[in-house]
């Protein structure tokens, strides 16, 4: 039996100006709430005829926690926001507000906070909405006041580094992707989390380069990305070489969400976060600095095989021209004498090696030139097909002889 919400919304506007934003808006939707089945239908009218259907499958049933609510941390009260609260609350007395409506400590710190500041917990709030001077010297004193606990954690529902790494890998399908948690901290009074997640490799149609995904409270950010603090610390706190990846020549995503109380957005369009909210910037960094340390290891391993894979290329485009200039002095079948090369060369291969009992780099390498060694002499050749009985016998002073010459030609 099918149990769940559906929401169906129709919306009037520029469809053929703003499709590629509307499909970009849900693709990182889908993204950040892996756990969330969405569909677009688009029926075209008009000069457009044209129907679109989108549909993004649900990856998880695993969905973020139910926030709680929690009262104000005081050192997040401005003259406004305060002079309301004060205004709306039913508690008698000033004192009884400061329990019941904020957090950040014990009555009886809230009650020495007061004493301290100046003022009588028994005064009626609404009296201290109607002064202006004593509203404006209690909200600086709880901005200045720094022995109150943090702020409570338990308003916030971040997606899960899970989920989020299910969506990446639903929607971009990269070759590696890390992800990482940043503790809870605070910025102006309010709490806050930050996830991130970094992808090396995805889908072809996407281009080469870092590209850097936003999301505050699970919604998408698609403007005015360049003076947000996310893709500041991406492209310009993050030093992606020191982790082996190649902002220039791979595709990279830098997805970043930001999940608090209050989103502390810049200007009118709520799009973007300043890169002065040093709290928020430094989580970023951290977390991106943590996602590069787990692809490290990864992204080594995958240059060290596609270098054992070149080199092994390599060294196989000299066994044709070995194979002739050998065939002469031994008088034997070249494509055997090929075959036979080949098969020394995938002996001594380095994935071979390291299979058969993990053998250290060093022993690795010092096998691997002596194979390098050996493709080139002429010792090898004479070792793999003189007759038996005759391998072990050193020639006489007139076979070097004849055989020098051949040697250079």
């Amino acid at each position: 039996k099918w149990r769940g919400a559906e929401l169906t919304v129709t919306v009037g506007g520029n469809w053929k100006a703003y499709r590629a934003r509307i499909v970009q808006y849900l693709r990182q939707l889908a993204i950040i709430t892996p756990y969330a089945s969405l569909r677009l239908d688009f029926r075209g009218s008009g000069s457009d005829r044209r129907d679109v259907r989108l549909e993004f499958a649900r990856r998880t049933t695993k969905v973020p926690p139910v926030p709680r609510a929690t009262g104000y941390h005081p050192a997040a009260l401005d003259e406004l926001l305060l002079e309301q609260l004060l205004r709306k609350t039913a508690q008698p007395s000033l004192g009884a507000f400061c329990r019941h409506a904020l957090q950040g400590g014990p009555p009886a710190l809230m009650r020495r906070v007061l004493k301290e500041g100046g003022f009588d917990e028994r005064t009626e709030p609404l009296r201290v909405a109607d002064d202006a001077a004593r509203l404006r010297r209690l909200a600086r004193l709880f901005r200045d006041v720094n022995c109150f606990a943090p702020p409570d954690a338990s308003g916030l529902a971040p997606v899960g580094e899970y989920n989020l790494r299910l969506g990446v890998e639903k929607e971009v399908r990269p070759t590696y992707v890390a992800t990482a948690c940043s503790p809870v901290a605070a910025h102006e009074g309010h709490a806050f989390v930050v996830e991130a997640a970094v992808s090396v490799g995805g889908l072809r149609e996407e281009e080469e380069g870092l590209r850097v995904y936003r999301f505050a409270n699970r919604i998408p950010l698609l403007f005015e990305g360049g003076a947000d603090v996310a893709t500041i610390v991406a492209k310009k706190r993050v030093r992606w070489a020191a982790y082996k990846i190649d902002v220039k020549k791979e595709r990279v995503g830098v997805f970043v969400s930001l999940v608090s109380t209050k989103i502390p957005f810049k200007g009118t369009s709520k799009e973007y976060v300043g890169e002065d909210a040093h709290e928020i910037h430094d989580a970023i960094r951290e977390c991106l600095m943590a996602c590069g340390s787990q692809l490290k290891a990864q992204l080594a391993k995958r240059d060290l095989h596609q270098r054992d894979r070149d080199r092994r290329k390599n060294l196989l485009r000299y066994v044709p021209d070995v194979a002739a200039a050998l065939c002469g002095v031994l008088q034997t079948d070249e494509d055997a004498l090929k075959k036979a090369l080949q098969r020394h060369v995938d002996r001594a291969d380095l994935e071979a090696v390291a299979d058969d009992g993990g053998a250290p780099r060093a022993r690795v390498d010092m096998r691997r030139r002596a194979v390098v060694r050996d493709v080139v002499s002429t010792r090898f050749a004479l070792r793999l097909f003189a007759p038996r009985g005759a391998a072990s016998r050193p020639p006489d002073e007139d076979e070097e002889d004849e055989v020098a010459p051949k040697r250079k030609r």
